[in-house]
């Protein structure tokens, strides 16, 4: 009996549908590690907190499934341990196999390498899951990291592990990045000093540093710090640090608070050869006013209309330090050479068989052309594959997405009259015109500030790299005073229905130019917000466009 249930085991983890169920979940598990956001890893909260907002049902949905932690859950684990069961019993097999034939020959041998190979593997990554530790910092030029675990920012300890600490206190020395022209990073190395050590140890970017057992290295995330002093009008002046991230190009761009409330959007542009920054683009808002707008030095005070006044101290560089504690890592390279190993002497010195000939009957046809020629079916299919192609409709959901997108950007663009925000969402001709309509309005000392009342999605088609979407639109608005956010003029609301014309730049869908649908309704005149997008240029251009859009 006993027997007979050992054999029923061994056949079930040895049967083709076990194997591939097992290969289907853990790459099922790849994939969504990789597609949806996990806890735990480098921005996957921040991101699964934005996903909630927008689809609520699907972060539900993903957290019940435990989609969220795919590599911790127990539908993975247990795909996981099984198949390591199926792995053994292959393995066993293979080594009585290579043992009855007295090891003369190369297959089993090939095949036992691979499987106790990939034994390893899994098991190194359960001893890593189990006694492993990560942790994560960001830290400035300068900075020392005292040797507590509390001086990480983030932890992630195995189970049966405490967080990671480093024996001796790092120090931040320098940080050295080069970039190519077009903002791509091209070197990356920092100068770390470990206490008591003779001299600093110079890392590059994915190279190490080993402290006691414990590996610390360099990612790719850098860029310049903001050290901002802001005083108020009352109370004792704060120094603060924002830490500005990379953008685009060579774009670095962060959001510090201030004591009242305030928030100054910061953008710090890096020359190629790695040199610090000696200015920074400040922004300063409150509400919905813009109070200051401007390129401020290192050393620089900015008085705000506030009676507040915040200054420049200086832009070190930072970089984010990553360390890591993995006692099974020995067991995971060995493990890979293992499979390696096995590969070759499968492939290599393994001889293939002869093909045994095939028959090969011949098909006759009625018709010289029948052979050929595809059924009408076949042609129908790939006459309706080839429409859906040319021209097909696009979801409510996606083309909303879009069009929330753009105005959204649009909208705090002109709020803090900062026209390079619109290079995420428009294409050139977009992109030129609001530059203009933007750089008009702060000459005038104006910003706008407006609120979308509702959208409604009227239709959405798509052709090869353009897609259209016809809306219904309100919106609120008003005009506001640099300096002060004293509103100008009156508070007025529009209704249209708008074209948005997409088309793709580089993977992505961006406004290459809109239009008006039909004959436009205004609250007030001008200054719209269809004005303000460069849609109208005055009464008389209201008018026509209006007639343009009536014609059928």
């Amino acid at each position: 009996m006993h027997t007979r249930i050992i054999q029923s085991l061994k056949r079930f983890l040895r049967s083709p549908a076990t194997i591939m169920a097992e290969i289907a979940v853990i790459t099922l598990a790849g994939v969504t590690g990789a597609v949806y956001p996990q806890l735990g890893a480098s921005g996957g909260g921040e991101t699964l907190a934005q996903l909630r907002e927008s689809l609520p049902a699907l972060v539900t949905l993903g957290h019940a499934l435990a989609l969220d932690r795919a590599f911790r859950s127990v539908w993975f684990l247990g795909a996981v341990a099984l198949a390591f069961a199926s792995l053994m019993v292959v393995a066993v097999e293979e080594a009585r196999r290579l043992f009855r034939t007295r090891f003369r020959q190369f297959a089993p041998a090939g095949g036992l390498l691979i499987h106790v190979g990939l034994l390893l593997v899994i098991l190194a990554a359960a001893l890593k899951a189990l006694f492993g530790a990560e942790a994560m910092v960001d830290v400035m030029e300068g900075e020392t990291l005292p040797p507590t675990a509390a001086a990480w920012a983030v932890q992630k300890p195995g189970a049966w592990v405490s967080p990671l600490r480093i024996a001796s206190p790092i120090t931040l020395e320098t940080v050295d990045a080069r970039r190519y022209k077009g903002g791509d990073l091209r070197s990356l190395a920092v100068r770390l000093h470990l206490a008591g050590a003779e001299s600093p140890a110079d890392v590059p970017v994915n190279g190490s540093l080993g402290v006691s057992g414990v590996r610390v290295f360099v990612g790719h995330d850098y860029g310049p710090t903001a050290l901002m002093e802001w005083r108020g009008a009352v109370g004792e002046p704060s120094k603060t640090a924002a830490l500005l991230k990379y953008e685009r190009g060579r774009r670095f761009e962060g959001v510090l608070a201030g004591p009242a409330g305030e928030r100054a959007y910061l953008r710090a542009t890096i020359d190629p050869t790695g040199k610090r920054p000696a200015d920074i683009e400040v922004r300063v808002m409150k509400d919905a006013a813009l109070l200051f707008a401007g390129m401020v030095r290192i050393g620089e005070t900015v008085t705000l209309p506030s009676g507040g006044s915040l200054i420049l101290q200086g832009t070190p560089f930072w970089v984010r330090l990553h360390a890591n504690r993995d006692p099974a890592l020995w067991l995971l390279y060995l493990g890979f050479t293992c499979v390696l190993l096995g590969v070759t002497v499968r492939f290599t010195l393994i001889p293939l068989p002869k093909p045994a000939a095939v028959p090969v009957r011949v098909l006759s046809c009625k018709h010289p052309c029948d052979a050929r020629m595809p059924q009408p079916a076949t042609l129908l299919v790939l006459s309706c594959i080839l429409g859906l192609t040319a021209c097909s409709r696009v979801s409510t959901g996606e083309a909303r997405k879009l069009v929330e997108r753009y105005n959204a950007v649009v909208a705090e663009a002109y709020r803090r009259g900062d026209v390079k925000l619109v290079d995420a969402v428009v294409g050139p001709n977009e992109g030129k015109k609001l530059a203009g309509l933007i750089g008009v309005r702060l000459d005038m000392g104006l910003t706008l500030d407006s609120k979308m009342l509702s959208l409604e999605v009227l239709d959405a088609k798509r052709s090869k790299g353009e897609m259209q979407v016809r809306t219904r639109e309100r919106w609120s608005y008003c005009d506001r005073r640099i300096g002060t956010g004293e509103q100008v003029g009156e508070r007025s609301e529009d209704a249209y229905e708008m074209r948005y014309f997409f088309k793709r730049f580089e993977k992505e869908w961006l406004v290459d130019r809109i239009e008006f649908a039909t004959p436009p309704q205004f609250g007030r005149e001008p200054g719209t917000w269809a004005i303000a997008h460069g849609r109208m240029q005055g009464h008389a251009a209201i008018q026509a466009e209006s007639k343009e859009a009536a014609k059928p």
